[in-house]
C-alpha cells in the first residue's frame, strides 16, 4: 500500500514521512517499508512488541537525547549514536527529559540488512557511535529517500541503493570508531602508567596526573579500571609498595627513608599500607628478604 506523505504533529512534536510504503516482496535485496523523522518531546513514547514482519527499527539521532528499552533493559541514545531495535525483541522508545530529540527512523528488512545489524550487535552492541561525517551522509541520504518523489520501480530501486549506502556506511564507520576508541584508550593508559613510573617518588595526586595528560579525572579513572582492572591510585600505592620492597632488600635505608624515597608523606602511613598489602611490616619485611646481614 502507498500513500502520500503526510505531517502528522500534535502535542508529542512533529514528524514527516517517507511518501510511500514499499513493497516487502518485491525486490530479493535490502528493503524499507517505512522511512521518517522525528523532532519530539517528552509526550512521545512508543511501545511495540515483537516485529512479526522481520523488519530492524534504526533510529538515528541528530540533536537531543532518547531512550529506548529493548525486553526490559534500557539503552540511551544521542546526537551521534544509532539505535538499533531488532525485530525479535519488544521495544520502545521515548524522549528523555530536557530539549527535543531530533531523529531519522527506517524500518529495514533483507539478508544483508540482517548480517550487518548482527554484526554490529554482536560487537558493539544495540546503541553504537558513529562519526560526524558518516551522520552527515546518513542524515542526508535519509532526507533524499523521504523527499524523493514515488515512481513505481524507479523509487524501489533507488531506495534500495540508499539503504545499501547506509548499511555499509554505518559498519565501515562504527568499525573505525571504535577502532580508534580501542586505541586511544590503550594510548590513555599507557599513558598514566608512565606517569606513574615517573613521578611514583614524588607527591602525585589523581587531580594533577589527568591535568597534566589532558583529560578529566573521571575519565582517566573509568578508562584505567576497564582496561587494567583496579584505579590509577590503587596501581600507584602497589607500585610504590613494589619499589620499596626493592629498597628494603638491597639498601640499608631506615624505614623512613625508604617511605620518602617512594612518595611517602609519612612513615606511620606507609607502614600502614605496606603491611595492609604484605600482611608485615617493612622491618619484617627486611628481616627475611635483606641481601645485607
Amino acid at each position: 500500500m502507498y500513500k502520500n506523505q503526510y505531517n502528522q504533529n500534535g502535542p508529542f512534536g512533529k514528524v514527516r514521512l517517507s511518501r510511500c510504503e514499499l513493497s516487502a516482496n518485491l525486490l530479493p535485496c535490502d528493503r524499507c517499508y517505512h522511512a521518517g523523522w522525528h523532532q519530539v518531546n517528552r509526550l512521545f513514547h512508543v511501545d511495540r512488541d515483537a516485529d512479526e514482519t522481520g523488519s530492524y527499527y534504526v533510529v538515528y539521532t541528530v540533536r537531543g537525547k532518547g531512550k529506548f528499552r529493548l525486553n526490559g533493559k534500557l539503552y540511551e541514545t544521542e546526537a551521534g549514536t544509532i539505535g538499533i531495535m531488532a525485530p525479535w525483541m519488544s521495544h520502545e522508545y521515548w524522549a528523555a527529559d530536557g530539549e527535543p530529540w531530533e531523529f531519522y527512523f527506517m524500518h529495514v528488512m533483507g539478508d544483508n540488512c540482517n548480517n550487518i545489524f548482527q554484526y554490529i550487535i554482536d560487537h558493539y552492541g544495540y546503541s553504537v557511535k558513529v562519526s560526524e561525517g558518516a551522520m552527515r551522509l546518513i542524515s542526508k541520504k535519509m532526507e533524499s529517500l523521504i523527499r524523493m518523489e514515488y515512481i513505481y520501480f524507479k523509487f524501489e530501486i533507488f531506495a534500495t541503493q540508499t539503504i545499501s549506502d547506509i548499511l555499509l556506511e554505518i559498519l565501515k564507520d562504527v568499525n573505525e570508531v571504535y577502532d580508534d576508541e580501542i586505541y586511544s584508550a590503550n594510548e590513555l593508559v599507557n599513558d598514566v602508567i608512565s606517569y606513574i613510573y615517573d613521578h611514583y617518588n614524588s607527591s602525585v595526586t589523581l587531580k594533577e596526573m589527568s591535568a597534566k595528560l589532558y583529560v578529566s579525572e573521571e575519565h582517566m579513572i573509568r578508562i584505567f579500571k576497564k582496561e587494567i582492572g583496579m584505579t590509577p591510585y590503587h596501581f600507584l600505592k602497589r607500585f610504590r609498595l613494589k619499589k620499596a620492597c626493592e629498597l628494603l632488600t638491597y639498601s640499608q635505608k631506615s624505614t623512613k627513608e625508604v617511605a620518602q624515597a617512594v612518595g611517602y608523606s609519612s612513615a606511620g602511613g606507609f607502614i600502614a599500607q605496606f603491611k595492609q598489602e604484605y600482611q608485615t611490616t617493612p622491618v619484617e619485611y627486611r628481616q627475611s628478604h635483606t641481601v645485607y646481614r
